[in-house]
């Protein structure tokens, strides 16, 4: 070999071993930086793990929000009973039938009449018993449906039992004094003002007692209810 051929082999030997080391060091930055843009996206995964976190917790908050709003709107709506509209059988006009009294052997029934609030009827009557043996007011219906109680109203407070008045001999129970009166709650059909409808007073001796009941003036019985 000659002197210019070993000097060019020796250049090319020190130049690959001064590569080596370069090359090196190139592929261990290259490893110590590929975590970082290992990491970079999940770390960005995370942030948005948490966002999307935070929405659905919002989400959860609206729609729960929501179902309590639904809830009292059902609630408020169940609780208010619509006031019907069919009318009841056996109702006519008060000026075509006698209305406001009857009389069955010793009882006699008189100045009935009728609040009609919704789907709430307050009757308000007085019944005499004229003979000598004691009676008393068990039940009563109408053809408008509903259930009867007996209301009594102590310190502005109405209370409802069920319909029970002792008619003591040769005495009158007044039932429309505004202390004391009947009712039906919860009635399916309905009656006019200027109207009037059957109801079937049930004693306990003596027969039934049907009377016509004209309605009256809801305005003529505030005073009654507090001005409802």
């Amino acid at each position: 070999m000659t002197r210019p051929g070993f000097f060019i082999l020796a250049a090319l030997v020190l130049t690959g071993l001064l590569a080596a080391p370069a090359e090196a060091k190139t592929h261990a930055a290259a490893t110590t930086s590929a975590p970082i843009s290992v990491m970079s996206p999940a770390l960005d995964e995370t942030v948005t793990d948490q966002s999307g976190a935070a929405s659905y917790e919002s989400s959860l908050d609206a729609t729960a929000s929501a179902t309590t709003s639904a809830s009292k709107a059902m609630k408020a709506t169940s609780t208010a009973a619509p006031a019907p509209s069919t009318p009841a059988a056996g109702v006519v006009k008060s000026s075509d039938a006698k209305t406001g009294s009857a009389k069955a052997g010793e009882i006699e029934v008189s100045h009935a009449t009728a609040a009609i609030r919704g789907s709430t009827v307050d009757v308000f009557l007085s019944v005499e018993n004229s003979g000598k043996a004691p009676d008393a007011l068990v039940d009563m219906e109408t053809t408008l449906g509903g259930t009867a109680s007996l209301v009594t109203k102590t310190d502005g407070k109405e209370t409802e039992s069920h319909v029970l008045v002792d008619l003591q001999p040769g005495k009158s129970a007044s039932l429309e004094k505004g202390d004391k009166w009947l009712r039906f709650t919860g009635i399916d059909k309905t009656a006019k003002e200027g109207e009037a409808f059957p109801l079937v007073l049930h004693f306990r001796h003596a027969p039934n007692i049907t009377v016509m009941v004209p309605v009256g003036s809801k305005s003529l019985f505030g005073g009654l209810f507090g001005g409802n």
